[in-house]
């Protein structure tokens, strides 16, 4: 066995001394890139499918007809904040630390960087039981993210929006399941 260009090398018995459950992410085997020897970092893929709930508002009219005058006489417009249930699906990426996600759809306020954005979780912490933080859609909407590692259970609540769903790992050696 020959060492890489760079000089270091892969011990097995300290790799097998890593254990699954602590790794967020590891250094893996080098990767060449034109002709330089770099690390290349894994990194965890979860899929969170689940349901939940956004604000919305409903508008409403109605108007009164006098049946003396045979016309209508008052009309009334009014708004209503109602709970909208969806349900989708969120991916989340957990890379040296950091944590960034796709949300589905239905939870993304319109004032946002978009629908089909990724958004770093701020003031993430990443620790053996649980991953917390916070979003920043805007300048009013900032839902906090758990993530429990134990059960997978995803939680996002704000005074806007709530979702709830369950996480499993992406195997990124896996073939198609169709």
């Amino acid at each position: 066995m020959s060492l890489p260009p760079s000089g270091l090398a892969l011990d097995l018995q300290e790799l097998d001394m890593i254990t699954t459950k602590k790794l967020v992410s590891a250094v893996v085997p080098l990767v060449i890139c034109g002709g330089l020897a770099a690390p290349a970092i894994a990194s965890t893929i979860l899929t969170c499918a689940g349901n939940g709930s956004v604000s919305d508002t409903q508008m409403t009219s109605s108007q009164e007809y006098s049946y003396q005058s045979h016309s209508f006489e008052k009309s009334t417009t009014g708004s209503t904040t109602v709970k909208k249930p969806f349900s989708g699906t969120a991916n989340v990426e957990l890379s040296e630390g950091s944590v960034r996600m796709k949300l589905p759809h239905d939870l993304v306020p319109p004032l946002s960087d978009g629908k089909d954005a990724w958004y770093t979780l701020g003031d993430a912490f990443v620790g053996d039981k649980e991953i917390t933080g916070s979003l920043r859609f805007n300048l009013f909407n900032k839902p906090k993210i758990r993530i429990d590692r134990v059960s997978g259970q995803f939680t996002l609540s704000s005074g806007f929006a709530e979702f709830n769903a369950n996480c499993s790992v992406v195997d990124p050696n896996a073939g198609p399941k169709f």
